[in-house]
């Protein structure tokens, strides 16, 4: 008798053991991490037409401001759209630039649509902070560079995901967005990348685009796009949601 009750600890630690394995596998099967989805290249004949796609059944990929980092619980907060008092602040109406102008060529458009970012939305943000109703979440890869860094000039909060080793050497060239984020930030963010020399091929929604990414930006790399043409600024011109 005195074995069994011996034998009782024992047995409940492997009981608990077991159940963190059954909670690890099914992190891994079902994908309840943070990890980049990459994309192997694909073995059929690529379309060499630029891609910006609406489609909502896609899976994602995958100095900043140089002040003080949002913590991670405002990280949290901006991805499940739960913003800080700041970001439910009424919203003045943007001026936005007149895409449609004969006259406007693409850098005269997001020349005046950065400028009226920067009046409407970045000379509001608290001295040294950066926002926190959107988050972009970077898998930066070393051909990259320092060029994605450029968006934290512009009040975006970078959130850099690991990457794994064997995609590190293939350069950013994708951009997946969610539901709630504003055209007027997509069009910045892709124009900013494209004009810091990264060759973004793909812009479309992100997987959990409408759930808990749905105020995120992700920038990675998507390899089934390596032989696409990069979009051009006219096409992020023209861009809708």
């Amino acid at each position: 008798m005195k074995s069994k009750v011996y034998n009782k600890p024992f047995l409940y630690l492997s009981i608990i053991v077991a159940v963190f394995i059954v909670l690890i596998l099914l992190d891994q099967v079902f994908g309840f991490h943070y990890e980049p989805v990459e994309y192997k290249l694909a073995e059929t004949e690529e379309d060499h037409s630029p891609t910006i796609e609406h489609d909502k059944d896609t899976t994602s990929e995958f100095s900043s401001f140089q002040h003080e980092a949002v913590d991670d619980e405002k990280i949290e907060l901006a991805e499940k759209g739960e913003h800080s008092d700041a970001a439910n602040a009424p919203v003045e109406k943007e001026t936005k630039p007149d895409a449609t102008s004969n006259n406007s060529t693409p850098k005269d458009y997001f020349a005046s649509l950065i400028k009226s970012y920067k009046q409407n939305t970045l000379s509001k943000l608290e001295k040294n902070k950066a926002r926190t109703d959107i988050v972009i979440r970077y898998y930066h890869h070393e051909p990259d560079g320092n060029s994605a860094y450029a968006l934290g000039n512009l009040g975006y909060y970078i959130h850099e995901r690991e990457v794994s080793p064997e995609y590190l050497n293939y350069q950013s060239n994708a951009i997946f967005y969610g539901d709630s984020v504003s055209l007027t930030d997509l069009q910045i963010v892709s124009y900013t990348l494209l004009e810091e020399g990264l060759p973004i091929k793909i812009i479309k929604p992100s997987k959990f685009h409408d759930s808990w990414k749905a105020h995120s930006i992700e920038i990675g790399t998507d390899t089934t796009a390596l032989n696409k043409p990069t979009v051009t600024f006219s096409q992020i011109q023209a861009l809708t949601l």
